[in-house]
């Protein structure tokens, strides 16, 4: 029987790519999302690619009963490769953000993910094999003024998967770290980040979903797609944290001066 290949928050953006890559690869997939009408038409289009019957489950990880229904769903099915990539951001003076949805963000970005990466493993554990992504981002690497508690479920989501990662090292289970940096996505538009001239060297998408894949194959604890990426991610790791909360905080200001 074929794995499948899961992949949530797959309406668009890095989600989107996954789901067309695994398709290309022969994969059967399961489209995780809200957006009903979009996650119909892209089942069609991934499963004329794939040759495989691809399926799509919706549902709102604001809402916890949501998600044990999807958890139980996928029970059904046996999972090779799992993607938890849902997920969203809120920026701005923290006073001033929307309280409630700092508190739907923290549903998506830590809870839902934890809660699938446990159905995930749980799942990969009888069967044996699989391998399991979680998207961070490189603002898990950093405190971020103005982006204070999303950049705190990017921590979560790394310091837990990087855990899991060492939990399941002795098994044929792989835990991988996704943290992209600033992406060419639906996401960058809805936050506003890609008015910054300091996020203007974006990824693609799609060149996030390969290295991400890749790395996953590979066996790979965490994985920072591009060059630029990568030498911040150094760089803030090593120069004292007063300089950087005050270039982040810079850089996150600087597209409200556009």
């Amino acid at each position: 029987m074929k794995k499948y290949a899961v992949v949530t928050g797959a309406n668009s953006g890095i989600g989107k790519s996954f789901a067309v890559l695994f398709a290309k690869r022969g994969y059967p997939v399961i489209l995780i999302g809200r957006k009903t009408d979009v996650l119909e038409e892209m089942t069609k289009m991934l499963s004329k690619i794939s040759g495989e019957e691809c399926i799509y489950l919706s549902g709102d990880f604001c809402i916890a009963s949501q998600v044990r229904k999807i958890v139980e769903t996928l029970k059904e099915y046996p999972i090779g490769i799992f993607v938890n990539n849902a997920g969203f951001g809120t920026y701005g003076p923290f006073l001033n953000q929307n309280k409630e949805l700092v508190e739907d963000m923290i549903l998506v970005n830590v809870a839902a993910l934890t809660r699938l990466s446990y159905a995930a493993i749980e799942q990969m554990t009888k069967q044996g094999y699989g391998h399991l992504i979680n998207v961070a981002s490189i603002a898990s690497f950093m405190p971020n003024p103005y982006g204070s508690a999303y950049a705190a479920t990017k921590a979560y989501v790394r310091s837990f998967s990087e855990a899991l990662y060492q939990e399941m090292k002795k098994s044929p289970i792989t835990v991988t770290t996704l943290c992209p940096g600033p992406t060419r996505t639906n996401f960058g538009k809805r936050s506003g980040m890609g008015k910054s001239r300091s996020f203007a060297r974006m990824m693609s998408a799609d060149q996030v979903a390969w290295q991400g894949y890749r790395a996953a194959l590979a066996g790979k604890r965490c994985v920072v797609p591009g060059i630029f990426n990568k030498v911040v991610v150094t760089a803030v790791q090593v120069l004292p944290k007063e300089l950087v909360l005050k270039a982040v905080m810079w850089a996150l200001q600087e597209r409200k001066r556009r």
